[in-house]
């Protein structure tokens, strides 16, 4: 028996052995942490889009007016980017406008910041210092911010993407366009022998001179000896003097007048209308936006240089989800990123001879190539800015 008890021990010890090893058959390696199943998952989440597959229904979006809709341009613009979001992506989106007192616009950023967006989305070139100082206090939160790159190209944070439109050659075709029809007077009834053209700018800074430079840029081109009547409103809302600014332009004997000036373009094409004279619009495609309501002010609209802000914006959260958005940096768009042209619509089209086209075709590839280099007022003092503007007038 006691053989026998201790043969049945010693078999029990063995299979327990055995069932300890089988116990032990995938161990953890030392130093690796046992997976839990509170683990994170590495499936993708809104804040970090992987590729083709994202799905931008559940990416929340704000985007931030720095005024009012209903201008005709660069704020509807935004908003028509957004609702392509919507429309186009399945995103969900949400248009905010602050309105015309920037003293709200960080606080309405910080209250943006915090209320759960994927993306908080805000323009303007005078408001780079309140993005950066966000940016900084929200480092999880993305951001985009368009039209000024500020010093984001070489920017520290991570969370944001910076872009700005390259306006002086947009405008340096408008410019090429106003002093090439400004001497023909077979096509165009109101230009005359000694026909100058105009530039009518909303205010009188940096940025904005990129528009003004380079539209004087293009003329000259064209027409070393071209004369330029230059004037700024001093707002971009102040309707009023915008239309007595433009009637004296007209009376001064400018056929062709150029409008980076807001939201009073149509004051501007009211004087034109009165006086007698052509517009190029500015930022958003303006004959089109009129052509249903005020055919005769859009059949003076020869084109507009457009910047395209809704479209742009579009690309940027499309090649957010593809995960291709260069957080980090600041770009600029010029004609050959997309981020700066003529419209060509139909009264483009008959309006401008096709010789001018052409020329105005090739000004375009030239400048693409490298062959022409257009450059930035807002790379020069304002002195140098005033001497070289003041130097085309009459």
């Amino acid at each position: 028996m006691k053989k026998l008890f201790a043969m049945l021990l010693a078999l029990a010890m063995v299979l327990c052995l055995f069932a300890g090893c089988a116990g032990k058959e995938n161990p953890t390696p030392s130093g690796d942490a046992p997976v839990s199943s509170d683990a994170p998952s590495n499936e993708p989440s809104t804040s970090e889009p992987a590729g083709t597959d994202f799905d931008y229904s559940k990416l929340k979006i704000c985007i931030l007016i720095h005024g009012l809709l209903g201008d005709n341009g660069y704020f509807d613009s935004a908003a028509q980017g957004g609702k392509r979001m919507e429309e186009e992506l399945g995103c969900k989106v949400q248009v905010v406008e602050m309105g015309k007192d920037a003293s709200v616009y960080e606080a309405n950023l910080a209250d943006a910041s915090e209320s759960g967006y994927d993306l908080v989305i805000m323009g303007g070139f005078r408001y780079y210092e309140i993005i950066e100082k966000m940016a900084e206090q929200y480092p999880d939160q993305k951001y985009i911010m368009y039209d000024n790159i500020g010093n984001f190209t070489d920017y520290k944070n991570d969370n944001v993407y910076a872009y700005s439109f390259a306006s002086e050659q947009g405008s340096f075709l408008a410019g090429a366009l106003a002093a090439l029809c400004a001497k023909d007077t077979e096509n165009f009834e109101f230009v005359t022998a000694d026909s100058k053209i105009g530039v009518l700018c909303s205010a009188d800074e940096p940025m904005l001179n990129n528009f003004v430079c380079g539209y004087i840029q293009g003329a000259a081109y064209v027409n070393p000896d071209v004369k330029i009547l230059s004037a700024y409103i001093g707002s971009g809302q102040d309707t009023v003097k915008a239309k007595e600014l433009a009637l004296q332009m007209f009376s001064q004997g400018a056929s062709v007048v150029y409008t980076p000036a807001g939201q009073t373009i149509m004051s501007i094409i009211e004087a034109a209308k009165e006086k007698g004279g052509y517009i190029i619009g500015c930022d958003n495609d303006q004959y089109t936006l009129i052509k249903d309501t005020d055919p005769e002010g859009a059949a003076l609209t020869l084109t507009s240089a457009l910047k395209p802000v809704g479209d742009t914006l579009f690309d940027c959260v499309k090649a957010y989800g593809e995960g291709k958005l260069p957080f980090g940096t600041g770009e600029n768009l010029g004609l050959k990123e997309g981020g700066s042209t003529l419209a060509y619509h139909e009264n483009y089209i008959k309006a401008i001879p096709q010789e001018i086209r052409d020329q105005l075709d090739q000004i375009r590839q030239d400048i693409i190539d490298g062959k022409i280099e257009v450059w930035r007022a807002s790379d020069k003092t304002p002195e140098e800015v005033t001497e070289y503007r003041n130097s085309f007038l009459p």
